[in-house]
This record gives structure tokens, sequence and C-alpha cells, in this order.
């Protein structure tokens, strides 16, 4: 398990707090442990191996100034593949091997529990391996062993959620003062973009057969602006769009949705990837929010979620606006 970031001293729910487990199953992973294994140490193998937290045990390899410069793995559990994600066999190999680029500072954190034997608690965001975990760090046997014992388990989702109601808040918080509904949909879609890491974020409204995008968030390709056909984009994209369906497409120029000539339509707009929420009133089509990505891209829900929200929150900020507007005609008329 590779890892980095900053140490916790409150404990963490759902990680083994106590190394004495992990050190029985240590003791039984090592070659040659079976034969002078202890039957009370048992039930410790059993739950190591059954338990939903990945377990590893490395040995942080040093050179000749006691600074960590590489960790081979010597033991892993059962649920370790499909908690850290990680495949292949990692036994007996140096995570230089596995993952090419880790970073130094992962290296180094274990090398500071091996030397100085004292646990490590944390939370971080594992890059190469697109995860975030909880995490739990020990030395196991004497002080001139180098053998680190790691249980984690998988937090993507809590944290992902956790950063949807940090940014729907502040999306709220950025909304609440607009009196203006142009001003609104620029504000929803650069923030929306700026969040999620997309080429295009762009609110259109829908007159007749063309949705007209007055302002677009574009990083890396030019902004999608202006009347355009819908029907020029798919035709059962539209009819999708009409019937108030939520579409994902994570790779156009694969996805059975569009025929050749869509797909060219697509391509000439810069347009790999996308997620679209349509606005219907009344069984009328008004309005589309949308995330672009030239290249194609795997959608985590959390993205998805957050599409839909943004676009709740416009729409109804949006109509806030135009209702408040409209009192105010209606009062100066009066």
């Amino acid at each position: 398990m590779a890892t980095a970031g900053n140490d916790r001293s409150s404990p963490s729910v759902g990680v083994m707090q106590d190394a004495a487990p992990a050190q029985a199953f240590v003791a039984h992973a090592q070659p040659g442990a079976a034969d002078t294994a202890v039957a009370s140490d048992e039930p410790f193998r059993e739950l190591f191996e059954s338990i939903d937290e990945g377990v590893a045990t490395l040995e942080v390899l040093f050179d000749e100034n006691d600074r960590a410069i590489d960790y081979r793995f010597l033991a892993v559990n059962r649920a370790y593949h499909a908690v850290s994600g990680m495949g292949g066999e990692v036994v007996g190999k140096r995570v230089s091997e596995v993952l090419p680029d880790i970073d130094p500072s992962v290296i180094q954190r274990m090398g500071k529990v091996a030397l100085s034997g004292e646990p490590s608690r944390f939370e971080d965001f594992i890059h190469p391996l697109h995860r975030w975990f909880e995490i739990y760090l020990s030395r196991f046997g004497d002080p001139e062993s180098r053998t680190v014992i790691v249980v984690f388990r998988d937090i993507t989702k809590r944290k992902q959620q956790e950063r949807l109601q940090v940014f729907l808040l502040s999306l709220s918080d950025a909304l609440r003062p607009l009196v203006d509904p142009q001003t609104i949909q620029v504000m929803a879609a650069n923030l929306l973009g700026e969040h999620l890491q997309v080429n295009q974020a762009n609110y259109g409204e829908v007159w007749g057969e063309y949705v007209h995008i007055s302002h677009s968030y574009a990083k890396g390709s030019p902004p999608i602006v202006g009347a355009l056909r819908a029907e020029d984009f798919g035709k059962r994209l539209v009819d999708g769009h009409r019937a108030g369906r939520l579409q994902v497409c994570a790779d156009t120029t694969s996805d059975p949705l569009f025929d050749d000539q869509e797909r060219k339509t697509m391509l000439a707009a810069h347009i790999g990837a996308y997620i679209a929420v349509p606005l219907v009133k009344a069984g009328v089509w008004v309005g589309l929010l949308s995330v672009l990505s030239i290249l194609p891209r795997d959608w985590a829900p959390t993205e998805v979620e957050t599409v839909q929200e943004v676009a709740e929150r416009t729409w109804a900020a949006v109509e806030r606006t135009r209702a408040e507007r409209a009192l105010r005609s209606s009062v100066r008329i009066d």
C-alpha cells in the first residue's frame, strides 16, 4: 500500500487500532512460520484473512545514511488487492517496481515508523491509485526490525461526498446575492467547470430547435457559445433531453447512441465525453446544463451527482430572480 499525507492524532474509526492481531498475521505470513506458529495465534490469522480492511507487511529498505529509499512487500491478506485497487502479485516486489511514480514521501513515512517504532494513523489520497484511504502503520518486531504493518480501508466515497458538500455550500453562497439570471448561469458554469476540472461547462436555454448558450466555461478548448441546432448532436440524444433524462457518455467515439455523422459533429466540437442534465417544464424541454471533456472520461458517480445538484440549484436561483423581477415590475405598474 502506497501512502502519503498528514498524521492524525485522533483514532480512525474502522481501521484496526491495535497492532497485536496484525503482528500475529505477520508471524504466520513469514516463510517457515507455519512450523513455529502457536495455536493461540490462529484466530488472528483467520481474522486478517477475512476482514474487509487491507493488510500488508513491508520491509523498509535504507541506504548507508539510514534514509528510507524503498520498501518490499512481504505479505498481504486476501482483501488487499480489492481494497487498494492494485492488480497483479506484489509479494516479494519493491514498491518502486509496482508503482514506479511513487512519491518519495511515501517511502520516508514508512521509514519513520520503522526507525522510531511510533505508530502512525492518517487519511490520504494516493494519486497512482486514485483513491482515498484511512491508514494505520506500526512497526513489527524489536527495535532493530525494519518491518512495518499497514492496515487500511478505502474511504474514497466518503471523501468525495465531503468534497461535494463543501462545493455545494460554496456554490449556494456565491449564487445567493446575485439578482441577474445571466450572471447566475455564468457563475454556476464557471464554478462547476473549475470544480470538476473539465474542458467545458455551460448552461443553455432551448428555443425551438436551437440551444442558445451565451457563456461557456472553457479550459483547453474553444468555448461553445451561440445558437446550436440541437439535433446536429444526435437525434436520440435530443429525444432523451426532451424526455428529461440525465445523459452520461464516457466516450463519444464508441457510444452506440451516435451515428457516424453525429460522431463527426462531436469531434468537431471537441466533445469526447459529457454529462448533460436537461430541464423540462410542463413537459417541454427548456434548458440544459452540460459538462464536456475533450478526451474520453469515466465519470465518477459523485461527478454526475454534482452536475445534477448544480443544475437544480442554478435553475432554482434563476427562477427566484425572475420571479422577484416580475414582482418588482408588477409593483411599479400598480
